[in-house]
């Protein structure tokens, strides 16, 4: 019984989470340009549609289903951003320089679109355009990429704390919070938080556990839990000791006033 039970707690969310946002880190050499923006420019200006577009694409998907989750469950630079929270784990609290990632998302997407309009728009897919062997760093010279998104992602949770990079320059997550929104519009159900409120004896533990610096206890109180910074790892969830906060599926709820 013993075993079983020390089983089950090996297997609860927050492991397997940790577990598949290391492994995915362990593979970013491998997968690393299929998140590129740099070469969607590269191949629209070719007028060719490749991997990263096509995956950016699905982020969107990913978004309208499962919110930001992808960003706690299965991105490359989660595992490195949390296993920085030992060293610095300060919560983020200028909240106006989250929009930073939107500005920086916005140039490329015009630079893209610029590029693709010169070429006199899309007329082929190539889904490993420029990863031709079909991983990321197969020669010397990608690994000084490989390095320089590391450790730009390394100094950020260095400098400014817990997933600092989600915040401020990640070009993925629009993509994702764009997906988010159409689903909210439409009032789909998705993987999302809910609150009992009325349980919340206000103990901040949420706040303390959450990897995203929110603000989880006004959250529970305002009955207001649908946050665009929030990537859905129930970390809030599963760290309540009256288990206020619940992590699953569900149609949009709304606001009371």
């Amino acid at each position: 019984m013993k075993k079983e039970n020390n089983k089950i707690k090996w297997l609860n969310r927050q492991n397997v989470r940790s577990m598949t946002i290391f492994i995915s880190f362990l593979l970013f050499p491998i997968i690393q340009w299929y998140f590129s923006p740099f070469l969607i420019i590269m191949g629209a200006a070719e007028g060719i549609m490749n991997g990263s577009f096509i995956v950016f694409m699905v982020m969107i998907l990913i978004g309208f289903f499962f919110g930001r989750g992808a960003c706690g469950f299965i991105m490359p630079c989660a595992g490195l951003q949390e296993c920085m929270f030992s060293v610095n784990g300060r919560q983020q609290k200028n909240r106006k320089l989250f929009r930073l990632k939107y500005f920086i998302w916005a140039i490329w997407v015009l630079v893209i679109a610029a590029f693709v309009t010169m070429a006199r728009g899309y007329h082929k897919i190539d889904f490993f355009y420029g990863i031709e062997s079909g991983i990321s760093v197969d020669e010397a010279w990608k690994y000084i990429i490989y390095y320089i998104v590391v450790v730009t992602f390394f100094f950020m949770s260095l400098f400014f704390g817990k997933r600092a990079s989600c915040h401020y320059i990640c070009w993925i997550a629009p993509f994702m919070v764009i997906g988010r929104k159409l689903r909210n519009l439409l009032g789909t159900p998705a993987l999302q938080l809910t609150a009992e409120e009325s349980k919340c004896i206000d103990c901040r533990i949420c706040e303390r556990e959450c990897p995203m610096s929110l603000p989880v206890s006004e959250m529970v109180q305002e009955h207001k839990m649908e946050q665009s910074e929030c990537i859905l790892c129930g970390k809030c969830a599963d760290s309540c000791p009256k288990k206020v906060i619940h992590l699953g599926f569900g149609c949009p709820e709304r606001r009371r006033k």
